[in-house]
């Protein structure tokens, strides 16, 4: 007896599990190897405040981890994965560094915010100013201002941002100014109890701009869906993206 024919319906669903499989089995093995080395980390959805003994403060966004390096001469963290707003005490003799894939921080004042969004991190500083190493000469970067740099690209020149925006995560909203959809899927993956998966390449840089709560991150993805034109598969793990 010849065994049933799957419709296209049927290889379809049978590929998205499989490739949920695979995505998720990454993502476990990934999340594994960095929670061994984190020191403070946050869940899905949770925000987490960490004092250090320096009088300095951290507080980590979700799906976020640190790893600490403080001894006499050096004050360094590592942000591991995620976002992470540093409220940095004055030492002169202590360098306040943070280190990430591909390049450092080193505050030259008190308040700033990185997100580190698929391989592209962002440098935003709130008060005073910080230093950036990554991949070419030091850039300075001042109050009001962010840089980015990723994978074979050094820290671009600084340029103005809306510092509020930038940290609205911190105050319970996510506020995107025409963002590509791959980093908006990024970020809102940070508050949902799955993943998202862009299934049609072509989509992925389409604009994404509004107000979204943090704590309603499905109703961000309908929102996204309907505006762009999109459908999304919730296949309650996994929502796929699709044009």
């Amino acid at each position: 007896m010849a065994p049933p024919r799957r419709t296209p319906h049927a290889r379809v669903a049978a590929g998205l599990v499989g490739l949920a499989f695979a995505l998720l089995s990454y993502v476990f093995f990934d999340d594994a190897w960095i929670m061994l080395r984190a020191q403070a980390s946050t869940g899905v959805a949770e925000t987490r405040m960490v004092p250090l003994a320096d009088g300095s403060r951290i507080e980590l966004g979700p799906r976020s981890a640190i790893s600490l390096d403080f001894d006499e001469g050096k004050r360094n963290v590592t942000l591991l994965k995620g976002q992470a707003w540093f409220e940095v005490a004055p030492d002169a003799g202590r360098p306040f560094s943070v280190l990430v894939a591909r390049g450092s921080v080193t505050a030259l004042g008190t308040s700033f915010d990185i997100s580190t969004t698929g391989e592209r991190t962002e440098v935003t500083v709130a008060q005073h100013r910080v230093r950036v190493m990554a991949g070419g000469p030091a850039i300075i970067v001042d109050e009001g201002e962010q840089s980015a740099f990723g994978p074979g690209a050094a820290a671009v020149d600084p340029y103005r941002v809306q510092v509020d925006h930038v940290t609205a995560w911190r105050r319970g909203k996510l506020i995107f100014d025409d963002r590509p959809l791959t980093e908006v899927v990024s970020v809102l993956g940070h508050y949902l109890r799955g993943y998202i998966l862009i299934l049609d390449p072509s989509i992925r840089e389409r604009r994404v701009s509004g107000v979204f709560d943090a704590a309603e991150p499905m109703a961000a993805i309908s929102a996204i869906e309907k505006a762009l034109g999109l459908r999304a598969l919730d296949l309650g793990y996994l929502v796929v993206l699709t044009g």
